[in-house]
């Protein structure tokens, strides 16, 4: 399926976000700056989705979908440098050890990360840790129900 991506601009959406997550965002945003993956895909894919095209990106959102940990670590590094993208929220995204071990790669780009039920298990949430030893960037990490 190709990738779909929207901007977060229904109405309660941006508030139905996590509390932490919420606080993250910029005090007006309205969602132009929210972007919902409801299907992940490539950089080369994202870069033409129109949601990812105009204004400020600050956060993406993916839930119940798989990702490629590969891609969406070249998707963040994008975004973060082209971008203003700090904050990334992953629910749900069948990540396992391979995509923890992904998203280590991802820290060094990003301010907030926020991890709910992914089920990151033992391998992937060690080379998180690692990364998190060398990693300045990062402000907030936020695991909740990992597979430990």
């Amino acid at each position: 399926m190709p990738m779909y991506c929207r901007k977060m601009k229904q109405q309660g959406e941006l508030q139905a976000l996590p509390a932490p997550v919420f606080d993250t965002l910029p005090p007006k945003e309205d969602g132009e700056g929210c972007v919902l993956m409801e299907e992940p895909g490539t950089l080369k894919e994202a870069t033409t989705q129109e949601a990812l095209q105009r204004g400020t990106i600050y956060c993406i959102v993916v839930r119940d979908k798989k990702v490629e940990g590969d891609d969406f670590v070249e998707i963040v590094k994008h975004y973060s440098k082209k971008s203003s993208l700090g904050t990334v929220y992953l629910k749900r995204c069948m990540l396992g050890i391979s995509g923890g071990q992904h998203l280590a790669r991802a820290l060094e780009f990003l301010t907030n990360l926020f991890l709910e039920g992914n089920d990151i298990k033992d391998g992937g949430l060690a080379t998180i840790a690692t990364a998190l030893g060398a990693n300045n960037n990062l402000k907030v990490l936020g695991i909740v129900s990992e597979g430990f």
